[in-house]
């Protein structure tokens, strides 16, 4: 057994950086009808200019605190529901109903957004740092041979980072989602680490496509139960904010008129809600399955991906209730296993000390 010194898991105070881009929102989810979300300990109005910019701002009026999310807007400006003080897009309160004159501490917080890809990116740290060449490279996202769907998964009650020690971790998988799977119980011999990124690689040979709850990946891909394959992957922390992975399955036999490649990516999103909570976006990019009705099609992702997230979110907010219980105050004892989730830790540390340098 191998020990690789860590950080902890104790998750009490701030772990996360807010110098960072972080995902708000599904771009479908930001419209003309204002989007209350907390992200990262502060309440977030969204919305929509009528030109379709994305605003963000701090989610109370100046005056007496009302949700402006519970207000309309008129034209690109948004109107506080208690008493209609008037809000810019740059957070400026432009229009005081009961008087002329608008004090000049009457302002919100803006915040800076970007649109890239499918979702709507913030960063709620220092604005002179919002960096836009920061933001992820999404390259097969936007390549018309691969079908792409996402979806909002839904708040989940535990630390972003053990969601996203979850996906740098594959070696539960026979465990937790797929027993015919004992492939993935070797950890992944080749880790790289940069000052930013980790990413892992994974070689499997001749191994089945999988059983429950992968019949509609076989269906999906179009081969038979019990087809052996061999699969290539790679999985990286991009940042705290998000994880990319890869998969790449060869037939070495395909039947006549069958594929003998197949591709698939993923994107996994997570954004802090406070110390405990977190919301979840995922985004799925693939080379087959077009041989299957389109509506048909997003539902059998859509099936799979929320039969297997449930499974871990269902033990990873288990894992929470331990920590917040304070059961879980004794070390972590960590394996090689673990090499790549702790080197994604050390980086959100270096980030988090150079917050709290500056």
């Amino acid at each position: 057994m191998t020990r690789i010194e860590g950080t902890g898991n104790a998750r009490a105070k701030r772990d996360y950086p807010l110098n960072c881009w972080w995902v708000a929102a599904a771009g479908q989810e930001v419209s003309r009808r204002p989007l209350g979300r907390w992200l990262l300990g502060s309440r977030i109005v969204l919305y929509r200019t009528e030109a379709g910019s994305v605003v963000a701002l701090e989610d109370r009026c100046a005056h007496r605190w009302a949700p402006l999310s519970e207000g309309k807007l008129l034209g690109d400006e948004i109107v506080c529901p208690y008493h209609g003080f008037q809000y810019n897009a740059r957070g400026m309160c432009t229009h005081v109903p009961v008087q002329a004159h608008v004090p000049a501490a009457l302002k919100v917080r803006s915040f800076p957004v970007r649109e890239h890809g499918t979702f709507v990116w913030i960063w709620t740290g220092n604005p002179e740092r919002a960096d836009t060449a920061l933001l992820p490279e999404l390259p097969w996202f936007a390549d018309p041979e691969f079908f792409q769907t996402q979806a909002y998964y839904g708040e989940i009650g535990c630390n972003y980072m053990l969601v996203q020690e979850n996906v740098l971790d594959l070696t539960h998988v026979p465990h937790l989602h797929d027993a015919s799977q004992h492939e993935w119980l070797a950890p992944p011999a080749d880790v790289k680490v940069t000052d930013r990124t980790v990413t892992f690689a994974f070689a499997h040979s001749g191994v089945s496509i999988g059983d429950v709850p992968s019949d509609s990946v076989k269906a999906m891909m179009d081969v038979e139960c019990g087809r052996k394959v061999n699969r290539r992957g790679w999985g990286t922390f991009v940042s705290p904010g998000c994880h990319f992975s890869g998969m790449d399955v060869e037939d070495p036999a395909p039947a006549q008129g069958k594929r003998d490649r197949y591709s698939f990516r993923s994107m996994h999103c997570t954004t802090p809600i406070s110390a405990d909570r977190c919301h979840y976006w995922w985004s799925i990019a693939q080379d087959y399955g077009h041989h299957i009705p389109k509506d048909e099609l997003i539902s059998m992702i859509h099936g799979f991906v929320a039969t297997v997230f449930k499974q871990d979110k269902d033990l990873l907010e288990a894992i929470q209730v331990t920590v917040d219980q304070g059961a879980a105050t004794s070390p972590e004892v960590l394996l090689a296993s673990d090499r790549a989730a702790i080197e994604a830790r050390r980086i959100v540390q270096r980030m988090l000390d150079a917050e709290a340098a500056t």
